[in-house]
């Protein structure tokens, strides 16, 4: 009568033993996103095995990877200098603090009014130009004197 081992596998292959330098490697692979199947076939074992003798390190390797990463980010955007450091503060704010870029210019005003509005505010009632759309004809003109890198 054939030997079966723990698992019953009438093929008498052994189970399988993962070492160190296994762990190791699943640990990379997975920290930088490679998928479970190619792990597998790298470790030459199915991926049921792999999650079977895996577990651990497949499901803290990418949250371990992110802190790592959103600590170096954290640590140049609050200690660095120059451009990393701008951007990764730029990124920071976008992310944590909802910031945003933008193009369009928001010029809504308590009272209503729009631009035109805003501009008799500031320049007085009989500011020229006195319709919306002497306004927008005028701001385009400004945005081209001016070279504006949106337009």
């Amino acid at each position: 009568m054939a030997h079966h081992g723990k698992t019953g596998n009438p093929t008498g292959r052994p189970p399988y033993a993962p070492t160190e330098e296994a762990r190791n490697d699943v640990k990379a692979l997975a920290s930088c996103g490679v998928t479970q199947d190619i792990i597998a076939r790298y470790l030459h074992v199915a991926p049921m095995t792999l999650r079977l003798h895996f577990r651990e390190e497949l499901d803290f390797a990418a949250m371990k990877a992110n802190q790592a990463v959103a600590i170096n980010m954290f640590r140049i955007a609050t200690r660095g200098n120059g451009s990393a450091a701008v951007t990764a503060g730029f990124k920071w704010l976008a992310i944590r603090a909802g910031w945003k870029e933008t193009s369009a210019l928001d010029v809504t005003m308590a009272g209503g009014g729009g631009l035109s509005g805003l501009l008799k505010r500031c320049l007085g009632e009989d500011a020229k130009p006195e319709t919306e759309q002497e306004v927008e004809t005028e701001f385009g003109q400004a945005e081209t004197e001016f070279g504006d890198d949106n337009a």
